[in-house]
C-alpha cells in the first residue's frame, strides 16, 4: 500500500510533457491551425499566435538565433519548435511557483502571461473568450 501511494505521488509530481497533441490543440484554439494567421493587430503570428517576446526568449534560452518575422513564424517546423520550447519554459516556471501543471494552467499562462495568470490565481474557469475556447479542446480533468 505504501509503495502504491509513493508511486502515485511520484507520477503526479512529474512535469507534464509537451506533446504534439497538446500543441495541436493550442494551434486549433489560437488560429484554427492556420500557419499564416495574424492576430492582435499584427503582434501575434502563425498557428500558435506567438508574439515577438516569446519567440525571442524561447530561441535565446535554447541557443537558436531564429529571427521573428512572418517567414519564420509561418514556417510550421520552426513555429512548432519555438512553441514547444516556450511551453516547456512555462511548465518549469509554474512548477517552481508551486502551480499544478495541467493543459489548462499551461494554456492560461501562455495566453495571459505567467504574471497575468498568477494575478487571476490560475482560475481557469474565468469567463473569457480564449479560456472558454480552451475548455472545449483542452483536458480539463487533470
Amino acid at each position: 500500500m505504501k509503495y502504491a501511494l509513493l508511486l502515485a505521488l511520484c507520477i503526479q509530481a512529474q512535469a507534464m510533457e509537451i506533446t504534439d497533441g497538446f500543441l495541436q490543440k493550442v494551434a486549433i484554439i489560437e488560429s484554427n491551425e492556420q500557419c499564416t494567421a495574424v492576430g492582435d493587430r499584427g503582434a501575434s503570428l502563425g498557428r500558435y499566435q506567438i508574439q515577438r517576446s516569446a519567440w525571442v526568449d524561447a530561441c535565446r534560452r535554447n541557443g537558436e538565433n531564429w529571427q521573428y518575422n512572418k517567414d519564420n513564424a509561418f514556417n510550421y517546423t520552426m513555429a512548432h519548435q519555438v512553441a514547444r520550447w516556450h511551453f516547456e519554459w512555462i511548465a518549469e516556471t509554474l512548477k517552481k511557483r508551486g502551480v499544478k501543471v495541467t493543459e489548462m494552467s499551461l494554456y492560461m499562462a501562455y495566453n495571459k502571461g505567467v504574471a497575468g495568470a498568477s494575478r487571476l490565481r490560475f482560475n481557469t474557469q474565468i469567463n473569457d473568450p480564449a479560456m472558454n475556447r480552451a475548455r472545449v479542446y483542452l483536458n480539463t480533468c487533470q
